[in-house]
């Protein structure tokens, strides 16, 4: 009996030993070859904006800061939030309760919100008509709100982001939606008071705006904001062209708004890059729970946790998913991302392994899809623009639209309502709408009603006056 029992004791030392050395061996391996691809692909480093930056203008948006003041309040706002981030990531959260906030001290906008009476909603396709019935309410918002609404539109001067901040999930972001709702409604009262040209032209400013910064950036959320934000503005611009005449044509400022989208336009990858980033600085730098002894935490190999989640990013970066953008088909076919961790390393480093798994986002698919969707409605945009050139009959436009040239780069297929009010096409990322329409027609009542008086802001005249 005594020698069964030593026999076991020898047998679970030599799997002891073994466990040993395949921990010690999987750990001085380092990643494996396909983990090694994919952290080179995601440690590649963000080049710099291409043009103006306006990273500076998003930190501050909603705050009324002088011009020459406003990038040392930025700079001193981004220190401080970079210090907030660093203690609270590693589990020193009252250290940075204490820290000075430099915002305090800024003058704030009046906060305002999608329940604000007489702003138009950012999703939806009824800000004229929205205008047209509110225009007393909506006069006094854009008053009230007069400088949050000129720097929400500062924002079109600029050509990409940059967080500014060692990415962690602790860190800020800066704030897309303050003031927002302000420039959709600014452009339909203008149009509404008769400035429909320079209505025009400014919404489309907005959009190849957001296009731009959509694309230069180094944060999903930024891309994805930015593609909402792109589709609102051609939902608006589809409104007013369909109470504008087709034969007027567009102004110059519409030109680049409706290009065709650039592979860069697509890439989700530097976001992608940065969303790792801070991840993996999760993985290496996070404390343990308080009330643990910290046993698990010091056992795992955080290294292999990092590395071990790269590949499921960088399933998303590449030539494979570009292409499938390029062919306007969803990120989905590139199949389900790697496995997070193989046989022996589950084995080898269990809590790593299960780590890495909590850190897996099954929205970068359904966020590359919205690029896509993106450029799509683009392309819809610039079949209304030809839809109106050849004809000026809406009635005429449901026979046209199977003729329509592969150039407009449409790839799906189109379909016009019933009563020809309205043109959509099918989303691949159907987590918010199934599709995206945009007007044809304007509502009964919009051609009945009067423009109002000739607009102040911008400038401009309606081309039916000319």
């Amino acid at each position: 009996m005594i020698g069964v029992f030593k026999y076991g004791l020898v047998l679970a030392a030599v799997a002891l030993g073994l466990y040993a050395m395949l921990v010690v061996g999987m750990r001085l391996r380092g990643p494996t070859a396909e983990q090694a691809v994919a952290l080179k692909v995601l440690n590649e480093p963000v080049a710099p904006v291409r043009g103006r930056d306006g990273s500076d203008a998003v930190w501050l948006l909603p705050f009324d800061t002088p011009e020459h003041e406003r990038t040392e309040a930025a700079r001193r706002l981004r220190d401080y939030l970079a210090r907030s981030s660093v203690l609270a990531g590693t589990g020193r959260q009252e250290e940075a309760d204490r820290l000075a906030d430099p915002s305090r001290d800024f003058a704030t906008f009046a906060p305002i919100d999608s329940k604000t009476p007489g702003l138009c909603p950012e999703f939806g396709a009824d800000c004229l008509r929205l205008v047209r019935e509110q225009r007393q309410v909506v006069d006094q918002v854009l008053t009230e709100h007069a400088a949050g609404l000129r720097a929400a539109r500062r924002l079109a001067d600029y050509d990409g982001l940059r967080w500014g901040l060692e990415p962690s999930l602790h860190a800020a972001m800066p704030q897309f939606a303050p003031q927002r709702l302000l420039v959709r409604t600014h452009y339909a009262r203008m149009f509404d008071l008769g400035g429909q040209e320079a209505a025009i032209a400014g919404v489309c400013r907005d959009l190849w705006a957001w296009r731009r910064l959509g694309s230069d950036n180094d944060m999903v959320l930024a891309s994805v904001v930015a593609s909402s934000y792109a589709r609102s503005d051609l939902r608006l611009l589809s409104e007013m062209l369909a109470e504008w005449p087709a034969d007027a044509g567009l102004p110059p400022d519409c030109a680049g708004a409706l290009a065709p989208v650039q592979a860069r336009e697509l890439d989700l990858c530097p976001g992608i890059r940065t969303h790792y980033a801070a991840m993996a600085r999760e993985f290496r730098f996070q404390p343990p729970p308080a009330g643990e002894d910290g046993l698990v935490h010091r056992w795992m190999d955080r290294e292999h946790a990092a590395a071990a989640l790269a590949p499921s990013f960088a399933h998303y970066c590449g030539a494979d998913v570009l292409r499938l953008q390029q062919q306007d088909r969803s990120a989905t076919q590139l199949g389900p991302p790697p496995a997070i961790c193989g046989s022996l390393e589950r084995v080898a480093d269990p809590f790593g392994c299960a780590l890495a798994g909590l850190g897996v986002d099954e929205r970068l698919s359904r966020y590359v899809d919205r690029r896509t969707d993106s450029a799509a409605a683009i392309a819809l945009m610039r079949t209304v623009v030809w839809l109106r050139a050849q004809s000026p009959d809406p009635s005429s436009w449901s026979a046209l639209l199977p003729k329509r040239p592969a150039s407009l780069g449409l790839k799906r297929e189109p379909k016009i309502s019933a009563d020809g009010a309205r043109i959509s096409i099918a989303l691949l990322d159907r987590s918010r709408d199934a599709e995206f329409s945009l007007v044809l027609r304007p509502a009964p009542q919009a051609m009945n009603e009067g423009a109002g008086s000739p607009s102040a802001g911008d400038g401009g005249s309606s081309a039916r006056n000319r």
